[in-house]
């Protein structure tokens, strides 16, 4: 047999071969990348709950203003990765911090906002935090009828965990 036919037919044989393992290597490194994104949201995740310790703390000393700042911090990065549990506890956590500096727009909005996405997230006792704060918000400002509502929602939710 010729030498190009040789290397025709040792060519085909091999070539078929090449395409399998080619094929394992890129569902390999396919599967790899899914796990290390994985990896990458769970270290966003607990990154997320270290800057709402922080807030927390911020906000225990009478920062409000910066631990507002740590709780927009993990509202966003909770949003990008698609967490409403974490995003609703930070906006939660941010509308209480707004209330201390009598904001209260702000404060309601994010009030309302949290409370949302806790009811999203299936979580009854994080939207009956949201309402307290909500029905704490309605009682400084005097609008009683409001506040009684968002008490008897608070004692709904709460009442069902």
């Amino acid at each position: 047999m010729p030498p190009s036919k040789r290397r025709r037919r040792a060519l085909l044989t091999w070539l078929p071969q090449a395409v399998r393992m080619l094929s394992v290597l890129c569902l390999m490194h396919f599967g790899l990348q899914a796990a290390a994104q994985s990896q990458r949201d769970t270290l966003t995740a607990k990154q997320i709950d270290t800057v709402l310790a922080e807030g927390k703390k911020l906000r225990a000393a009478g920062d409000f203003a910066r631990g507002i700042e740590k709780f927009t911090t993990a509202a966003r990065a909770a949003h990008n990765l698609a967490d409403p549990d974490r995003e609703a506890t930070a906006l939660r956590e941010s509308s209480a911090c707004h209330v201390s500096l009598f904001q209260y727009r702000e404060a309601l909005e994010l009030a309302q906002a949290s409370r949302a996405l806790a009811k999203q997230a299936k979580d009854d006792t994080a939207a009956g935090a949201a309402a307290m704060i909500l029905c704490s918000i309605y009682r400084q400002l005097g609008d009683t009828a409001l506040a009684e509502k968002e008490s008897e929602y608070t004692i709904h939710e709460l009442a069902g965990t």
